[in-house]
């Protein structure tokens, strides 16, 4: 077999048989050596490139999911510009809601105070009202009280008036004392002296006591004007007000007689100076008349009634009583004080 030819095994009692020019072995090299080649050219740089392809496709493949995250990402970018665009619509919108709120907020609070200042006027004008009525119905009774305290206030400037005579005549008094000092050092008539400081103490006595009336007579007046304040204070209260005009008007009837009793002191004083007049001009011209027994004969008569002149007009009559028919010494040293009395 090595010539490459192949005999027949039974020798040569057959017909003769040719030669074979390649054998199965050169057939499976060559076929062997064919698929090598193959794999050499054609499978081995398919394998390469395909694993390039595979890388391409990888880089490929991460691109696309680069990309689809990228996509993924805008979109999600784009939802949230969308929904940041609906929540500044919506901002927007509740904010033109909060103004609104706080419009109808001040509106309310505006018909609030509105309604409140209504009802403090409604109240003050049934006040108002009700004070009215009541001003109406107590308006006799204030024009009776203010008539009243008119009368109150005429008669305490008569007190006032009196009680200034009253000083008066504890000043002509105290220049009588005075008088008197000067009368006893005059020894002559030293018993005439006593008999004049007697009377004149006497005077002063019913004096005091006078001015002792006037006071309280001016207390009475003060008492009525306080009474007067409180009602005027107090003119809400009928009933009050009633009570207090009878009491104002009790102590005017007091204040009243009061003063009808001054004035009937001061008609009696009149009259016991006329009645000294007339002593006077019932004496004899030879003898003159003694002003010490007329002042004598006054305060003996002037003594129990509790009555003493109130006004200059009859201290100025007591002084020209003083010194009509006294000796000159006497009537120098009364004429000072007539003066003062002037």
């Amino acid at each position: 077999m090595t010539d490459g030819y192949r005999r027949n095994s039974h020798g040569y009692d057959g017909e003769e048989q040719g030669y074979e020019p390649y054998s199965w072995g050169s057939f499976a090299f060559g076929i062997m050596l064919g698929v090598i080649l193959v794999y050499i050219f054609a499978v081995r740089p398919s394998e390469e490139h395909l694993h390039e392809l595979n890388i391409r496709v990888s880089r490929l493949d991460r691109t696309v999911e680069r990309l689809t995250k990228a996509t993924e990402t805008v979109d999600g970018t784009v939802d949230l510009l969308s929904q940041l665009a609906r929540q500044k619509e919506l901002t927007e919108q509740v904010q033109v809601v909060a103004e609104m709120n706080e419009k109808l907020r001040a509106e309310f609070s505006r018909l609030s105070s509105m309604n409140l200042e209504i009802h403090e006027a409604e109240v003050a004008l049934d006040r108002v009202a009700s004070l009215h009525g009541r001003v109406a119905d107590q308006y006799p009774m204030a024009l009776k009280a203010e008539q009243a305290f008119n009368q109150l206030a005429n008669l305490q400037s008569q007190v006032l008036l009196s009680q200034n005579d009253s000083r008066r005549a504890n000043a002509s008094l105290t220049d009588l004392l005075n008088l008197q000092q000067r009368i006893v050092q005059q020894a002559d008539h030293a018993r005439l002296a006593d008999l004049v400081l007697k009377n004149v103490f006497a005077m002063q006595d019913d004096l005091v006591t006078g001015q002792d009336r006037t006071e309280k007579a001016r207390r009475v007046a003060n008492n009525m004007i306080q009474i007067e304040a409180d009602l005027i204070c107090q003119t809400e209260d009928s009933q009050f007000a009633v009570q207090s005009l009878d009491q104002l008007l009790t102590m005017q009837r007091k204040l009243n007689r009061a003063g009808r009793t001054t004035e009937d002191g001061q008609s009696i004083v009149g009259e016991l100076v006329a009645q000294g007049g007339s002593l006077k001009r019932n004496s004899s011209p030879s003898s003159p008349v003694n002003p010490w027994r007329v002042l004598q004969t006054l305060a003996t008569q002037v003594t129990p009634k509790r009555v003493l002149p109130m006004n200059s007009s009859e201290l100025q009559r007591l002084a020209n009583h003083l010194t009509q028919g006294a000796p000159q010494y006497v009537a120098d040293l009364v004429a000072p004080v007539a003066a003062k009395v002037r």
